[in-house]
């Protein structure tokens, strides 16, 4: 990233990111955490608030998302996950909970129902759908513009991050 001044915009004011990060970011360890992350315009010549965190969208390097950088879910949060394929037959990530972070996850979606969670790995925003409706299954599939290579390749990290739990 450059010093000159990007100006950048996040679709709502407050939103969710489950944060797919390997070594990333200093402030987050190893592995899947859930973060939030700020709504706002920044200008890059000023400091990052404290206690949060920029990540670049994948698709468009001036999209900038402020990431707050205290955990909602732990990175033990993901049990197993896998490529697959959405209705529409494009390919996605299927992701399946560990008990205790499919609570979370379901009172967490039940209380931000049209709001946006970004997607991030690997220090970029892959996706960022909007919450249609609480989650209560202990599956959920992660959707966007992958490849099936890259679906697979994200999914073999979150499995490997998985079996480390074990």
């Amino acid at each position: 990233m450059t010093s000159e001044s990007i100006q950048t915009w996040v679709k709502s004011a407050f939103m969710a990111v489950i944060v797919l990060l390997f070594s990333v970011w200093p402030a987050v360890s190893d592995g899947l955490s859930f973060h939030e992350v700020t709504g706002r315009t920044i200008d890059m010549t000023e400091e990052v608030p404290d206690g949060q965190m920029l990540v670049p969208g994948r698709d468009d390097a001036h999209d900038i998302y402020i990431v707050r950088v205290e955990t909602i879910l732990p990175q033990g949060a993901f049990a197993d996950a896998y490529a697959s394929l959405d209705q529409n037959g494009a390919p996605g990530i299927t992701v399946e909970f560990t008990p205790g972070a499919s609570a979370v996850f379901a009172l967490y979606t039940a209380d931000n129902v049209g709001k946006t969670v970004a997607i991030i790995f690997d220090g970029e925003v892959f996706t960022a759908p909007r919450i249609m409706s609480e989650i209560i299954s202990s599956v959920a599939l992660i959707t966007g513009s992958f490849t099936r290579e890259e679906a697979a390749f994200i999914a073999a990290e979150i499995k490997s991050g998985a079996d480390l739990q074990d």
